[in-house]
């Protein structure tokens, strides 16, 4: 099987989600608990698993291995529920991604209009020369997605984007809480 374009071409690994470093338990929201989605690749045989782990300022998505076409609905998926699961901004950890498809970019850019228009934030945990990176910037979708190193670093720019948003509002009647997904 040939690579798709965009691809590394190395050989496909099974996506992983799973929880973050967070000490608080992983939830389902209310009264019902997360179990772990698996899903099959029907071309390459792999399981996919995806997990999300929620704590008090934030909720954490941690994938590795390859993310491609096959993994878009899931991934996809599992990014609006992230958002729409709380008050908080979205962290994807992408570090440990071996290979990310362009072709899996609309499930970064659903995530990124769902959390705009909740007036929330997604943020990619990865290297300057890392997979999803790489994607965004042959996408020109960089400029839409801060990239950090790590999880610190990305606090650290929330909350100065916060802080400048709110210093160039101040004196504005908009709303400030984020709005609420329809359910």
């Amino acid at each position: 099987m040939s690579p798709s374009p965009g691809s590394s071409g190395t050989p496909r690994q099974p996506l992983r989600m799973c929880c973050g470093d967070s000490a608080a338990p992983p939830t389902g929201g209310p009264g019902r608990p997360r179990e772990p989605s698996r899903t099959t690749d029907q071309n390459e045989g792999n399981d996919v698993e995806l997990h999300r782990n929620d704590n008090q300022t934030e909720h954490v998505l941690t994938a590795s291995g390859t993310i491609g076409i096959a993994e878009l609905p899931e991934l996809r998926t599992r990014l609006l529920e992230a958002i729409d699961g709380g008050d908080f901004d979205l962290l994807l950890d992408a570090r440990q991604v071996s290979a990310f498809d362009d072709a899996a970019l609309p499930a970064l850019t659903a995530g990124r209009s769902r959390a705009k228009y909740l007036r929330r934030h997604i943020v990619v945990l990865d290297g300057e020369g890392g997979a999803v990176s790489a994607s965004l910037r042959r996408s020109g979708l960089r400029f839409r997605f801060p990239v950090y190193a790590d999880a610190s670093a990305a606090r650290e720019g929330l909350a100065a984007q916060r802080a400048d948003l709110a210093a160039r509002s101040f004196g504005r009647t908009a709303a400030s809480e984020p709005r609420q997904p329809a359910v």
